[in-house]
């Protein structure tokens, strides 16, 4: 419906708009002349936004396609506004906005267009002689497109880079954002990439592992149990965006990134296994502790002092670097969860706020356990009484345990201002992501 009224206005224009005396219909206008047609149109700031001139731009359809393009490199301004098709010189000082303007507006007009136009395209134009500014701009075009169906296109176009250009943020920075857009995107952009990875250079894996990494989504962990399966092998990068990811969605992924990292305690290589010690304790991850505990007599120092450095980050407690202590503390830790989690969680769904009260008191000062506190201490978010929902959130806030984000978004759904304030600071925390206090906003990032 939008299309059609964009169609109308344009349509409109051309009464309105005189382009050199005499102004044909749009039915009869080459793609340039539309281009221009759009942009020499003026109107208030309500009406002619940067967004509505995209839309018209996009509306003109595939034709328009090359002219976008030089709008947004520069190469097309000569020609829309050096002259007429009659020859005659053009008047530029009365347009929508200065030259500036139009290479954004055009892009954003490439963005709307069907992938199945843009895409073919660019695939046809670009190849490895094409300069590197404009393999660069065929890979943002492609980001702001954002269709699974830019995969294929993208690791051609990540292809043609040489080493030398790689080694440059300016180069990566691109490509990443690009891998970002359209892995955030559709489902099937994971499975589509996962298929072309071990095709790819070795810095250009490692751009996809910080794309997934930015993406923040959760799909992508397939993507990297590929590449550390494959050539790319288990480096400290791939191993770190395994916990990162971990870390930000345990609500999705659960156990699976610690049971990923965990194999990796025993691997020949003792860079890879500190870089899995240190995923781990960036997971907190409980379950590790026995395993953490075995590298305090590992062959390599720098195991040694990571593992230690895990177990006391994990553990919050000071012990020097003998296994001996450790064990102890943490058989205490095991045997405390097998005598009180049961009674505890009894008391946590009784209802009764005191009960309810103390099991979250009793809980919070034994955080070891974190995510399962935290998936136990969720239920009290439905308590009757607000004050103790208050208490739930403050204490998950403190847990540092995103295992509880989807218990907590739903708060936000509710009618206490309060309730809402105090679950919404602790999804911020949780996340580090800075999304208004809107329920359906978080619903969406819990869904993801």
């Amino acid at each position: 419906m939008r299309e059609v009224q964009v169609a109308r206005r344009l349509i409109a224009l051309t009464a309105l708009l005189p382009l050199c005396g005499h102004l044909p219909g749009m039915a009869d206008l080459g793609a340039q002349e539309k281009v221009r047609l759009v942009l020499s149109a003026r109107g208030s700031n309500d009406d002619r936004t940067p967004d509505v001139v995209a839309e018209e731009l996009a509306v003109i359809g595939a034709g328009a396609i090359p002219v976008l393009i030089g709008l947004v490199d520069g190469t097309a301004l000569p020609l829309l506004m050096g002259a007429t098709q009659e020859g005659e010189a053009i008047d530029v000082s009365d347009w929508w906005r200065g030259p500036d303007a139009f290479g954004p507006v055009a892009f954003e007009a490439l963005g709307r267009l069907p992938a199945r136009d843009v895409l073919p395209y660019l695939a046809e134009h670009t190849d490895e002689t094409t300069p590197l500014e404009g393999r660069l701009l065929a890979v943002r075009i492609v980001g702001r497109i954002g269709s699974a169906d830019g995969i294929e296109l993208l690791c051609e176009l990540s292809s043609y880079c040489s080493d030398y250009e790689l080694r440059y943020r300016s180069v990566c920075e691109p490509l990443e954002r690009a891998f970002e857009r359209v892995l955030s995107g559709e489902r099937q952009s994971v499975e589509r990439l996962r298929r072309r990875l071990d095709g790819l250079q070795h810095e250009v894996q490692a751009v996809v592992i910080d794309a997934v990494v930015a993406s923040g989504s959760a799909k992508g962990f397939r993507i990297l149990e590929t590449l550390i399966e494959g050539d790319h092998g288990p480096d400290q990068r791939v191993l770190g965006a395994v916990a990162e990811l971990g870390d930000r969605r345990r609500w999705r992924l659960d156990d699976e990134p610690a049971r990923l990292l965990r194999l990796y305690l025993s691997h020949a290589d003792p860079a890879v296994r500190r870089s899995a010690a240190a995923g781990l304790e960036r997971l907190q991850d409980a379950s590790s502790c026995r395993l953490l505990i075995t590298l305090l007599q590992d062959e390599s120092a720098a195991v040694r002092r990571t593992g230690l450095w895990a177990l006391r980050r994990l553990s919050g407690v000071p012990l020097d670097g003998e296994a001996g202590p450790w064990q102890a503390w943490l058989d205490e830790q095991e045997g405390w969860w097998r005598r009180e989690s049961d009674r505890l969680a009894a008391r946590l769904d009784s209802g009764e706020e005191a009960q309810v009260l103390d099991a979250i008191r009793r809980f919070s000062e034994r955080p070891f356990y974190r995510h399962e506190i935290a998936l136990l201490l969720a239920g009290a978010l439905d308590h009757e009484r607000s004050d103790v929902r208050l208490v739930a959130c403050d204490a998950l806030r403190r847990l540092r345990s995103s295992a509880a984000v989807p218990a907590l978004a739903a708060q936000l759904y509710g009618s206490d201002e309060e309730v809402r304030q105090s679950a919404w600071r602790a999804l911020c925390e949780l996340t580090g992501e800075d999304l208004p206090l809107d329920a359906r906003a978080w619903s969406s990032y819990v869904d993801d």
